[in-house]
């Protein structure tokens, strides 16, 4: 069985789009919104999933 196109799922990091696109803002490289989110929102997601998030966002 075929997954869906993604383009209807929601993101999980559209749950802390507040907190991302502040420290975007603030100066925070993608590694360190990386970082941010494994360790305060213990999520794993890789670097270029933060960079398209961004992109897409920011």
């Amino acid at each position: 069985m075929r997954k869906k196109p993604y383009k209807n799922r929601v993101s999980r990091l559209d749950k802390y789009t507040f907190e991302l696109l502040e420290l975007s803002r603030a100066g925070a490289s993608i590694a360190e919104l990386q970082r941010w989110l494994r360790h305060e929102c213990r999520i794993k997601v890789a670097y270029s999933t933060v960079y398209r998030w961004v992109q897409k966002h920011g």
